[in-house]
């Protein structure tokens, strides 16, 4: 008789553990439509976005989802005209937008620490902000741009100012290899991920690394309109969980990720597998960087830190409680 009822709960357990994961993997017969805008092109930086529309967590979630590559200006611009309702920032962009009245919130963010950093030519061999005295620093984007804020507290962080330095605003229209190069600048801004276009071919460099200064912003920051946000509660959750569970399965499997991931690629720069494997090993670390953090998780003081920053040196428009800007609760 024991024996009967351990067989009758061990079908019981099976049946209903089948159920839950048939819940959990079943895909609605009507998909909601949703577009989302990147912040740059298609290429291994969101390798965590494709892998959750080919693998069907964004289906799962009720949401069939476009991306809407990108061509120009930023993609703010898409959540205030309508044409997205999910958009990519940078930090210091998403709190620059919200001073000057831009209805948004920040939801998640997909790289815990910028991958922003400072490089110089092995033979200038800048590796700390003290070395900046006197040198021809190099910024793109101008002064409302991610490499300014991170430039200001490295140098905040060194105790100097502007009148130390001399600041060159470069145009985009360069890389920032070529600006090192051709002397146009000492030392330059650029995300780690594009130090594969001194490795391939053989150009010596040095790096500094602005989180080891404290400067550690958040990037690749997701955001919603707030009106967006009120009406469809349960879309931005489904979204952001599907994400999360993209970049999750992103970080397990990169070999697959980048296959994945070549399929969005349209501009030929980026069709080198090494190239996006590279930036996939780049972003990783900053993406997951600890055992205690989850992916895209927020913390309110470290938003607090970044907006009293740029608060401090004039480039914020108006004042404003950071709380109103953040919805933190989407992700554990």
């Amino acid at each position: 008789m024991q024996k009967k009822i351990i067989g009758v709960v061990i079908v019981l357990v099976v049946l209903i553990g089948g159920y839950v994961l048939y819940e959990n993997n079943r895909i609605p017969s009507m998909l909601t439509a949703v577009t989302v805008s990147p912040k740059w092109v298609n290429q291994a930086q969101f390798a965590g976005l494709y892998v959750a529309i080919e693998k069907g967590f964004f289906a799962r979630e009720g949401l069939s989802v476009t991306v809407k590559e990108f061509q120009s200006g930023s993609p703010l611009a898409d959540l205030e005209n309508g044409t997205s309702q999910f958009a990519y920032a940078s930090a210091n962009e998403v709190l620059g937008a919200f001073a000057d009245g831009a209805d948004i919130h920040a939801i998640a963010a997909f790289y815990q620490v910028s991958p922003y950093v400072v490089v110089s030519l092995k033979e200038t061999n800048i590796t700390s902000p003290r070395q900046f005295i006197g040198k021809r620093i190099g910024i793109k984007g101008g002064r409302g741009a991610e490499g300014y804020s991170i430039f200001s507290q490295l140098l905040n962080a060194a105790a100097l100012t502007e009148d130390d330095v001399i600041v060159d605003l470069l145009p985009l229209t360069n890389s920032e290899k070529d600006d090192l190069v051709n002397g146009r600048a000492d030392a330059i801004g650029m995300y780690r991920t594009r130090l594969h276009l001194f490795d391939s071919e053989g150009i010596r460099y040095s790096v500094l690394y602005p989180e080891q200064y404290g400067s550690a912003l958040y990037n690749d920051v997701l955001t919603v309109t707030q009106e967006y946000a009120s009406q469809y509660p349960d879309q931005i959750e489904g979204f952001v969980r599907a994400l999360v569970r993209g970049w999750e399965y992103t970080i397990k499997h990169p070999d697959e990720a980048i296959d994945i991931t070549l399929q969005y690629v349209t501009r030929e720069d980026y069709k080198d597998r090494a190239y996006e494997a590279y930036i996939l090993e780049q972003s990783i670390p900053l993406i997951k960087p600890t055992n205690r953090s989850s992916v895209g998780m927020m913390e309110v003081s470290r938003w607090q830190r970044a907006y009293d920053s740029l608060q401090e040196r004039g480039l914020l428009s108006r004042e404003f409680d950071i709380a109103d800007l953040l919805i933190t609760d989407l992700v554990k």
